[in-house]
């Protein structure tokens, strides 16, 4: 029995410890001081007035550990629903108009079945249905490009305050290699979602609507094929830029590992008597600032998918709601209409993985400076 409470009791103080460690080092002066020297603290200025609405509701109102630390699934989920509830609302209207127009669809197919005037009316009837989906639905398109600008400009507000910590603490090469990356980064997503892949969600959608004009132009190849180019284009981007980073940081991280070791057996050489203090005090600011690093490296990942968390919410609704309606379209026998549905569900697919791609990318980017630790 006493063998038992010494286990649960040491198991106890073993998860309490890091938890009473960084709550009294959030209580520190210094850290305070180097959070607000540092830039970290101003990192909210950045946010649009909805991302910072999106943040509260996880309980984080400023770049702190306490706040960051204290995040429940309770209140992840509670922000999902919330969005949920927003987003929902263009999809669910035009979800509605576009189901009566292929039940006006199937009646017309019903009485009509074979002759020209019937084909003519199923023609105009597809034209309407592409019309009404995809006029709300470039809302969500301009949507996925500002909330990518929005990331950018994140990582472009992070960029110079993990430059400074990382540099202070003893990285100076790995912060000029980070710094170079990440810039580079930030500015080529927007590029190449702006000037490539946009465009190609845009003809996606434009070869949706002439397909629904048109029954002579097999166009259903070439959607599939500006599809796969998007997607092929982000991965390549996101591969190629992630290799890299993680190749240069870890061997800048090596390089700067030896300079503090070097720093540290100087200190405690030349220094005979203070030597070890003067050594231990140097890391005991160096694991300061790795405290304040990972706090607004844990923020900027936060605000990172706070920002896209609305726009993939209302794309896997468009994308939910258009299958749903090509199901619809193929139990009514309209093929014609479930072609088009088909099609504009590439253009939705291409989008949603853009945006998500985008993400992964941004917060593998912040997140491979958590687990470079300072020696």
């Amino acid at each position: 029995m006493k063998r038992l409470c010494a286990l649960i009791l040491t198991a106890f103080l073993l998860f309490l410890l890091p938890c009473l460690s960084a709550a009294a080092v959030t209580e520190s002066p210094d850290y305070r001081d180097q959070l607000r020297s540092s830039g970290a603290a101003d990192l909210t200025d950045a946010l649009s007035r909805e991302d910072r609405e999106n943040l509260k509701e996880l309980g984080i109102d400023a770049v702190d550990f306490d706040a960051l630390f204290n995040i429940s699934p309770r209140r992840v989920f509670d922000l999902f629903f919330d969005v949920l509830q927003r987003e929902y609302h263009s999809p669910l209207k035009a979800s509605l108009t576009a189901a009566t127009v292929l039940l006006l669809l199937a009646v017309t197919q019903a009485f009509t079945d074979g002759k020209p005037l019937g084909k003519s009316v199923m023609q105009l009837g597809c034209i309407i249905l592409a019309l009404v989906i995809a006029v709300p639905m470039t809302a969500c398109l301009v949507r996925m490009a500002s909330a990518v600008q929005a990331q950018s400009k994140m990582m472009l507000a992070l960029i110079p305050v993990l430059a400074v910590v990382i540099t202070v603490s003893g990285n100076p090469t790995l912060a000029l290699s980070y710094n170079t990356l990440t810039f580079a980064m930030a500015q080529g997503v927007v590029q190449l979602v702006q000037n490539a892949v946009r465009p190609l969600i845009q003809i996606v959608f434009s070869l949706s609507l002439v397909s629904a004009l048109s029954d002579a132009l097999g166009v259903g190849k070439l959607i599939e094929f500006f599809k796969k180019a998007g997607i092929f284009l982000m991965s390549l981007a996101a591969t190629v830029f992630v290799t890299m980073l993680v190749l240069k940081c870890s061997l800048a991280s090596s390089a700067d590992t030896v300079a503090v070791r070097g720093i540290r057996f100087l200190i405690g050489r030349a220094v005979p008597v203070l030597g070890s203090a003067l050594s231990d005090a140097y890391l005991s600011v160096i694991g300061s600032l790795n405290l304040v690093k990972n706090t607004a490296a844990v923020f900027a990942d936060i605000c990172i998918l706070v920002i896209a968390l609305p726009v993939i919410t209302e794309g896997l609704l468009w994308s939910f709601a258009v299958n749903l309606l090509a199901a619809a379209a193929d139990l009514f026998g309209l093929s014609k209409a479930s072609g088009l549905l088909k099609a504009m569900s590439g253009g939705l697919t291409l989008l949603n993985v853009t945006l998500v791609l985008t993400s992964v990318v941004m917060v593998l980017s912040v997140g491979l400076i958590l687990l470079i630790k300072n020696t």
